[in-house]
């Protein structure tokens, strides 16, 4: 981890959709980056998948309580739904946050194992600058893992960001 956060400024936490993690679990994560990495954790499945969102206040408190380990490098939790869960735009827009942006990409053509052409990366890069110039906060994850392709993607777009703004740290 120490290594990675010297090359990009975030990570996300997926495993802890499969499993809870002890608080110290996340204290040590955040023991191990700069003051300002941040990381983003996952809801668990209990809650999305199995409750559907559904009478989890419980669940939903035991996780804050031990993803607060993380403490400041907390940036945000990603709530990834079921398919099978109906969108409801005008619920989301009620209760969701509209300054925050966040892409999670999974690899194409072949979702997990595929890395990103250039000409991909190079537009995402001016979305992103685009939302960032707006004020929005940005999150990007590559979850293209399962041929080791996410890092280079990454690296890929913060050169790219970089290029379009040098003065900024991505």
């Amino acid at each position: 981890m120490q290594r990675y956060a010297t090359r990009v400024n975030c990570v996300e936490i997926n495993s802890s959709f499969y499993r809870p993690h002890n608080c110290a679990t996340y204290q040590r994560r955040a023991g191990s980056v700069p003051a300002d990495f941040r990381f983003s954790a996952k809801l668990p499945r209990a809650i999305t998948h199995e409750r559907r969102l559904v009478a989890c206040e419980p669940l939903i408190a035991e996780f804050i309580g031990q993803a607060q380990g993380l403490g400041p490098r907390l940036g945000c939790l990603l709530v990834q739904l079921p398919p099978s869960l109906m969108f409801n735009a005008t619920e989301a827009q009620a209760t969701s946050w509209t300054g925050l942006v966040h892409r999670r990409l999974h690899g194409s053509p072949r979702m997990y194992y595929s890395a990103y052409a250039s000409t991909l990366i190079e537009a995402l890069a001016l979305r992103v600058q685009r939302a960032l110039v707006e004020g929005h906060t940005v999150w990007c994850v590559f979850d293209n893992t399962a041929s080791g392709v996410a890092t280079e993607d990454a690296l890929a777009l913060s050169k790219a960001l970089l290029s379009l703004n040098p003065t900024r740290s991505t």
